[in-house]
């Protein structure tokens, strides 16, 4: 029997442009906790608090507190939009995922009494993992292992599982579909691993828990983290960073199965010198720290308060057995005060094994004079200290629940401040500010603790006074820039950030801002300066400064890089001939052949002027769930984009106006059509023209470049960097190149959001010969020019088959399932229309084209909804001199479509074509498919 062309799913992320993420800028959980609260409380914009909270669950999550609490503010937003239903999962996801974070258990337990639903039903912590294969952070792991494992502790749900990567690079090659034991608590990943390479395999994550029961409770995430050994069968250094990471994910995961018990803050029992001390000797070389508990190894921050008060280390940092005692070395100089701290708000890498950090601390002292005298402690510095000190002592409470009465009002703001307790800690500053208006380190805490909430009137107010009443002090100028730059005056904040570093040259918050925007500022020279300015002031040994190290590495690389804009005139001719028409096939990492993407240039005229119209057809096997059509007309030689359209089968339609500072983008098709207007501060290219602008940019070896696209789907501007690494020499079906190897990336501020591998031909037609996106791969066909007013043939010999097809139209053939002969996609000027022909060999029963059409429309009904065929549309006729025939069906799909088959039996082999389009365009189209049909020829 015949193959009625259904619908086959194909688990593939393609990988065309239009497919970008809406991508954002990656920026520190608290930043984007604070931008959530103030969009949800003070500008009252749900939606947008939403997608702040949404970002910290996605980017963050290894912040506990802070992605709890973005939990629970996602669960508030949706209860004050009345979504009931969707508030429980966030709550339920702060209990679930979140046990120790107690104070935000209790408040969804509460939400969650008050919608009437029992919090009890979420105290479950989950299925757990038992053991892995390999076990999580080996590192000497064969890279002949075919198959990654996990079991977990209970029956898990079949064909269910949520196998995640932290990046394209660090996940596996995967080589065949995941699947479970027969018990259901093993599953099984099949991979491709390479030698001498790190891998981060996710089991679920906050927003994918696939890995789930039969009813549906998932198990908690966990981490795979793994090496393979080198090539000659040495073990692989896995990065420190990276087993924290995991470790921390992992050990909340043990610390929920045993009901949310996690270790309490470690606490410093003594120093060497003690705090306070005033007659230190300068011969003492080493400055010690003991903690209460062993603590992580090789991970610390000893903070200074400014360059000239931190002594001169004299060799690295180091702990003892029992890891308790942490030891700095160090050369003193006598009559000298020094300020030694152990962590701060932002540093916080003294923290046990369990990533709970050590609250801050100082070791103020001084050492003798030449003449063996106690050198004076400023008493500013010393009241700064024992404030910070208070704050860090073991919580301690008194029979009646009360704290001692020994405790300052400032010392317990700064307390609770730590604690992320900002309103707390607000009311506490505001009572140490009016005991004493002129102490400038209580205006400053209570900047901050306003700041947190997001009271930035009240917190540009409080640190005013700050620095009125002590012009030099960096917090308050680093804070006041902060909001400076949140109501977009930018260059206010820029000054106060650069008052900031006059005021304490080793202010590293003050540096950060004045680095980071002016990355977004494009002057990267400046750049390049202020993040080499961070790492001056910043100790060597410090945890922090492989995210500095990484900033300066990028500023450096943008100062010599090419930056292409539709304002400029730096792109070179096109190197592509009117009609070009560039196919490749597109194959899936298992390296199977799953479709075909045709692009296509021509010349054209748009609002009287020369043009080029850039589009391109992608298909994906036998069927329409997976077609994507694209159509952009740019200037000819600026390569402005006028117009752009993306039509893509599961994400919908897309259409852009460009115009001078502005994009008009209208969505569709998917959702009730919207429309908005877009302000663009740069002129930007249109997604998909971008794989024809690297071909008009001056690639030669060593060429770095960039240009801003706008992501239709996404609707907002991103980077595009791209990197000339070398030549090599490619082949694919169309012949062997030699080829520039281009690096792509795609940058969101400084947030990288992929890394593609693209081989454009190193000859005057610079042909995308071969794209590698992780997931899949396209390789080019032969191309061919298209000639107006000429026909497209496609001819296969083999089958004596030939098919002429109207102008405008390509024929494209794609790989087809067991069984058919034949298999083409015809892409025409209409992205509204789908059309395939095909062939499989005749069987002895079909005897008639109609008694195969009628056999094939009982599959057809039990498919798409409301299949009827027109009874009056029924036609029997000729086609190719054979007996064929035709019928038109009514379906329901996204709107009323109709579907036009006919079929043609041969002598060996029935061929049949399948038209779909919506039914109020139809009647328009009959004729030019009618024509397509009668354009086959059969010898």
């Amino acid at each position: 029997m015949s193959k009625p062309m259904m619908t086959v799913m194909i688990g593939l992320r393609l990988i065309g442009w239009a497919g970008w993420p809406d991508i954002v800028k990656a920026e520190p959980a608290a930043t984007l906790l604070e931008k959530g609260i103030y969009a949800e409380e003070t500008k009252g914009d749900l939606n947008e608090a939403l997608r702040f909270y949404l970002r910290i669950t996605e980017e963050a999550a290894t912040n506990r507190r802070i992605a709890a609490e973005a939990h629970y503010r996602i669960g508030m937003c949706l209860l004050k939009r009345g979504q009931n239903e969707d508030a429980r999962q966030g709550f339920d996801n702060v209990i679930r995922l979140y046990p120790e974070q107690q104070e935000l258990v209790a408040k969804a337990k509460e939400q969650l009494t008050k919608l009437g639903f029992p919090a009890d039903e979420v105290e479950t912590p989950g299925p757990g993992v038992v053991r892995t294969t390999p076990a999580t952070l080996a590192n000497d792991v064969p890279a002949t292992l075919k198959k990654i494992t996990v079991t977990f502790d209970q029956r898990m749900m079949d064909t269910s599982w949520s196998w995640t990567q932290r990046s394209e690079e660090s996940f596996p090659k995967t080589a065949g579909d995941p699947s479970y034991d027969s018990l259901r608590k093993t599953c099984t990943l099949p991979v491709q691993l390479e030698p001498g390479k790190v891998y981060w395999v996710g089991i679920n994550s906050p927003q994918h828990t696939f890995f789930q029961t039969p009813d549906e409770v998932p198990a908690r995430p966990y981490v795979i983290l793994f090496a393979t050994r080198s090539a000659d069968g040495k073990p692989t250094p896995i990065p420190e960073d990276l087993a924290a990471q995991a470790k921390a994910i992992n050990e909340a995961a043990a610390a929920a199965a045993m009901g949310g018990q996690v270790s309490s803050t470690p606490a410093v029992v003594r120093t060497t010198p003690a705090a306070l001390a005033g007659d230190v000797p300068a011969t003492l070389k080493k400055i010690t720290v003991t903690f209460d508990r062993p603590m992580m190894d090789t991970s610390w921050s000893w903070t200074q308060r400014s360059e000239e008060s931190f002594p001169k280390i004299s060799g690295d940092p180091s702990y003892d057995s029992l890891r308790k005692t942490c030891t700095l070395p160090v050369q003193l100089e006598p009559g000298k005060v020094y300020w030694v701290g152990i962590n701060s708000p932002q540093h916080t890498f003294f923290h046990t094994p369990e990533k709970v950090p050590a609250k801050p601390y100082v070791i103020l002292f001084a050492t003798r004079s030449a003449d063996g005298k106690p050198t004076p402690i400023p008493e500013d510095l010393a009241a700064q200290a024992r404030a910070i000190n208070q704050a860090a002592q073991p919580e301690m409470r008194n029979r009646t629940g009360q704290r001692p009465a020994t405790e300052s009002d400032l010392a317990r703001g700064w307390r609770l401040w730590s604690q992320g307790k900002h309103a707390k800690a607000e009311e506490w500053f505001a009572k140490a500010t009016q005991a004493d208006p002129g102490n400038a380190n209580g205006w400053q805490g209570l900047g901050w603790a306003q700041f947190n909430q997001n009271k930035t009137l009240a917190a540009k107010e409080s640190f005013t006074k700050c620095v009125a009443i002590e012009p030099t002090n960096a917090a308050a100028l680093n804070g006041l820039g902060w909001l400076a730059k949140a109501e977009g005056k930018v260059d206010e904040a820029m000054g106060y950030w650069r008052k900031a570093i006059e005021a304490s040259p080793e202010a590293t918050a003050a540096l950060s801002g004045l680095a980071t925007t002016s990355m977004e500022l494009k002057k990267y020279d400046d750049a390049v300066r202020y993040y080499e300015m961070i790492l001056k002031a910043m100790p060597t040994h410090a945890q922090e400064r492989r995210q500095f190290e990484d900033g300066l590495k990028k500023a450096k690389n943008l100062a010599g890089r090419q930056q292409i804009s539709a304002a400029s005139s730096d792109l070179l001719p096109a190197p592509w001939a009117d009609g070009e028409v560039m196919p490749l096939r597109l194959i899936s990492a298992a390296d199977v052949e799953i479709g075909s993407i045709v692009y296509t240039a021509e010349l054209t005229k748009a609002n009287g002027k020369d043009a080029w119209r850039v589009r391109s057809y992608m298909s994906v096997g036998s069927t329409d769930e997976m077609d994507q059509f694209t159509d952009v007309v740019a200037e000819r030689d600026s390569f402005a984009p006028i117009t752009g359209r993306t039509r893509n089968s599961t994400m919908g339609d897309f259409q852009a106006v460009y115009k001078p500072g502005q994009v008009t983008l209208q969505t569709g098709w998917n959702e009730p059509t919207k429309t908005r207007t877009i302000d663009l501060e740069t002129v930007a290219f249109d997604n998909e023209q971008a794989l024809y602008l690297i071909r008009r940019m001056p690639l030669a070896e060593e060429y770095r470049g960039s240009f801003p696209i706008f992501t239709v789907m996404g609707g907002t501007v991103v980077e595009c960097r791209i990197t000339v690494v070398g030549k090599e020499r490619i082949t694919a079906p169309a012949g062997t190149f030699d080829c520039y190897k281009v690096d792509l990336e795609v940058y969101s501020g400084e947030a990288r959001a992929l890394l593609h591998h693209l081989w454009f031909s190193a000859d005057e037609h610079k042909y995308l010969v071969k794209y590698d996106a992780g997931t899949a791969v396209m390789e080019l066909r032969p191309v061919t020019i298209r000639k107006k007013g000429e026909p497209s043939v496609f001819e296969d010999k083999a089958l004596g088959t030939t098919l002429t097809l109207p102008e405008g139209w390509l024929p494209c053939r794609e790989p087809g399932d067991a069984g058919y002969h034949l298999l083409v996609r015809l892409f025409g000027p209409d992205p509204e229309l789908w059309a395939v022909m095909t062939a499989h060999e005749r069987e002895e029963q079909e005897a008639t084209a109609r008694s195969v059409a009628e056999k094939d429309i009982k599959t057809l009904q039990g498919f798409f909804k409301g299949y009827a065929v027109k009874p009056e549309s029924w036609k029997e006729h000729k086609v190719a001199g054979l007996p064929a025939a035709s019928f038109v069906a009514d379906y329901e799909d996204k709107e009323p479509m109709v579907e036009y088959r006919t079929y043609i039996l041969g002598k060996d082999r029935v061929y049949w074509f399948v038209f779909r389009a919506p039914k109020d365009g139809f009647e328009a189209l009959r004729p030019t498919l009618d024509a397509i049909v009668n354009g086959l020829k059969v010898q």
